[in-house]
């Protein structure tokens, strides 16, 4: 090896990443690669590379789950994966990624011990975590990965790729989701569903995964049905790889249908409480959402769903509902001068439904009532007789506060058959 720093020498480099489609879903994992090819018996002194360039370090797109150096050849002596790691210079994220990575390698040597092309390579691999906002439209938009490196004294490389950035599946009234149907090759390829979940989120911003058993698919010829026992009501759906284990996009879509006729919340204006009303099916008690006062639009929480939602057959059924300040029963409290009541009713039809919110209502028992960790559980017995009667529940919720003093929400519901 030539033991004098070259200030030029003739490196080549190579990004790319190994999947067969330009996609990406937001949130998910991916990974890029870039092959360094170096001359052959020379030391150019210390290298630096840097991912992902430019780095925006308040609101960056993409930020770095892991990276390595991999496939080092026998020709390139000086370049140890951990040593180059260990002297990286990192900007690390909240949620443990990196916005910033700057590697080096010092020296960057290479010295002549076999005469063959791929002792003169190695390549660096970057595990990359797509960070854009999550409510970034379906359809997707070009994004652009940069990399960068400096060698020698004098010479720079910088390059980017282009890579289709898809958001999630957005239903702006709610929908129930039914199933998937995935890309036949694209679920032979992952074992589906291999690395991949489906997660939910009501607002675009916070995403829970959900939970499926999976069940053996049907087909249509190009993609392979799954459809699901346990619906959810959605807002925003996606699907993605969300461990630092990266994959490749899989050809996908949603099977949904809309709520028209199994939701409607009394004179919701803005909608705002029907797509919140997916918060309380949502197994986490942890997610709650403010309930009406006095004196706003509406002034009470009227609900009226079809019971398939709780994932019960038309039948007999117990009710439980879980929220903050809620009363399971009809009280009052006297606090100095003034009385303040809260009300829950759950009720079912006696006769199929005229309207929405309209006929003659038969209102369930409470049997059982409960605090714990500051949230009141009230269980209530249905006992409808048909299948005409148990197809829907209406539950009306009312607050005489005019302002909020203590929390007031609704955080869950389910049912169980009788």
């Amino acid at each position: 090896m030539n033991e004098n720093t070259k200030t030029s020498v003739n490196y080549t480099f190579h990004l790319y990443h190994k999947c067969q489609k330009n996609c990406v879903t937001v949130g998910s994992i991916f990974e890029f690669f870039v092959d360094v090819s170096t001359e052959r018996d020379t030391n150019p002194g210390p290298a630096v590379f840097e991912f992902p360039v430019p780095a925006n370090l308040n609101d960056t797109n993409f930020s770095v789950c892991n990276y390595e150096i991999i496939n080092i050849g026998k020709n390139v002596i000086c370049v140890n994966s951990a040593a180059a790691i260990a002297d990286s210079n990192l900007t690390t994220l909240a949620d443990g990624t990196y916005s910033r990575v700057r590697m080096s390698i010092s020296p960057l040597c290479n010295v002549y011990l076999v005469d063959d092309e791929n002792a003169d390579n190695f390549t660096i691999r970057v595990t990359v975590k797509i960070n854009m906002n999550d409510t970034t439209t379906e359809d997707g938009l070009f994004e652009w990965f940069g990399f960068g490196g400096k060698y020698s004294t004098t010479q720079i490389w910088v390059a980017q790729y282009k890579i289709l950035v898809k958001g999630p599946t957005y239903y702006p009234d709610l929908a129930l989701l039914e199933g998937i149907a995935i890309n036949s090759v694209d679920a032979a390829n992952i074992s589906w569903p291999g690395k991949n979940e489906i997660q939910i989120s009501y607002d675009g911003e916070v995403y829970t995964t959900a939970q499926f058993i999976w069940p053996t698919p049907t087909s249509n010829g190009s993609h392979d049905i799954y459809m699901i026992s346990n619906q959810y009501l959605v807002s925003y759906l996606r699907m993605i790889i969300s461990q630092c284990d990266s994959g490749c996009f899989v050809e996908h879509e949603f099977i949904s249908k809309t709520l028209e006729g199994y939701l409607e919340i009394f004179n919701d204006q803005t909608g705002n409480y029907k797509r919140q009303f997916a918060m309380a099916l949502d197994n986490n008690l942890d997610s709650c959402f403010s309930l009406p006062l006095q004196g706003t639009i509406p002034p009470v929480y009227w609900a009226r769903f079809n019971t398939t939602l709780l994932q019960v057959t038309p039948q007999s059924f117990n009710f439980t509902i879980t929220g903050e300040g809620i009363s399971c029963n009809p009280s009052a409290w006297y606090q100095g001068s003034s009385v303040w009541c809260i009300v829950t009713f759950v009720s079912y039809p006696k006769s199929p439904s005229v309207g929405k919110f309209h006929g003659d209502l038969q209102f369930c028992t409470n049997t059982q009532s409960g605090t714990s960790d500051g949230k009141s559980t009230c269980v209530y017995e249905c006992y409808c007789p048909d299948e005409g009667q148990c197809s829907e529940i209406y539950i009306f919720m009312a607050n005489a506060e005019e302002r909020e003093t203590s929390p007031w929400t609704l955080c869950e519901m389910s049912a169980m058959l009788i």
